[in-house]
């Protein structure tokens, strides 16, 4: 790969430039598995950097260490020759400076030791449901990241979107932290929405209760079941309108997708239009999206499926 590849890889995961071009790399990405590894390896730098963020708490390191990755893997003006060594070793110049960074963080104090972190991340099109140690599941969506910097703490650093199912416990709190501020968890189920390129983050609680605060804001907010609220560094968090009911006393089928997107945080899309005035009277209240789908395919002769960062309602085949 050469200087532009990479430069289209980072404007591709920084979400960069218009909807038909973000199709056009993931395309262009799917065509080749060295460059679909480039984008999984930069994702993994990308999480590692937020994750000491996170953890040093100091907004100013993260940056820097974002800007300096991408210097290294991005810029390379030398004759080809050099150019062919250099796409060799650039992610391992990379991954080496965040390395030296966390180490760093280590010499001031700021981290005891440097995180064995485990690390789950998805492609663009891609969903992945991961069980942790405790028996807590999380389904991340697509271009996502979650990092656990202490394999011993229910602590965790997302990057991206992802529903969270999580087992209590009151002796070990459950946190999700993102580059907007962190969402403390007292036994839920809950969505966290917290793109790279979105101004804020947005939680959406199915079920218990949930704490939202911002980075470098004062307060809090707890959420409880179908509430949704939102926190962005530097402001205080906010709690969103009135919850969406998900109880349908014979609506059309297309305001029952609109509910389950707002409600599950991920697009619900009618594939033919035919299916969207069908009408259906049922109660999806506290039903997670994959038990919301069974009782749509019991009322329709539908198919419910997932197709990369959206679920696809269409005809079932005969």
């Amino acid at each position: 790969m050469n200087h532009n590849d990479w430069a289209r890889i980072v404007r591709y995961l920084d979400g960069e430039g218009s909807p038909d071009e973000q199709v056009a790399t993931e395309r262009w990405l799917d065509a080749d598995p060295e460059r679909r590894a480039a984008l999984g390896e930069l994702r993994r730098l990308d999480a590692a950097a937020r994750a000491a963020h996170v953890a040093s708490m100091r907004p100013d390191v993260a940056q820097a260490n974002r800007d300096a990755i991408r210097r290294r893997v991005t810029l390379d003006d030398r004759p080809a020759a050099s150019r062919s060594a250099s796409k060799r070793t650039a992610l391992r110049v990379a991954a080496a400076f965040v390395a030296a960074t966390v180490a760093l963080l280590v010499w001031l104090n700021v981290l005891d030791e440097p995180p064995e972190a485990p690390l789950w991340t998805t492609g663009a099109d891609e969903t992945r449901t991961v069980t942790l140690a405790d028996g807590s599941t999380v389904r991340l969506e697509g271009s996502s990241a979650l990092t656990q910097p202490d394999p011993d703490s229910r602590q965790y650093v997302l990057s991206g979107a992802a529903r969270f199912q999580v087992v209590p416990n009151t002796e070990r709190p459950f946190t999700v932290g993102t580059a907007h501020g962190e969402v403390r968890v007292l036994g839920t189920t809950f969505t966290v929405q917290a793109r790279p390129e979105a101004a804020q983050m947005s939680v959406a609680v199915e079920e218990g209760r949930v704490a939202v605060r911002s980075l470098d804001a004062p307060g809090e907010v707890v959420l409880t079941a179908g509430q949704e609220g939102s926190a962005q560094a530097g402001q205080a968090p906010t709690l969103g309108s009135a919850s969406v009911s998900l109880r349908f006393d014979g609506v059309p089928l297309d305001e029952v997708a609109q509910a389950l997107s707002q409600v599950h945080r991920i697009p619900v899309r009618i594939a033919d239009p035919a299916l969207s005035s069908r009408l259906i009277a049922t109660d999806l209240t506290g039903l997670s999206l994959d038990e919301a789908a069974e009782v749509l395919q019991a009322f329709f002769n539908i198919t419910v499926e997932q197709r990369g960062t959206y679920v696809a309602l269409t005809p079932a085949k005969p």
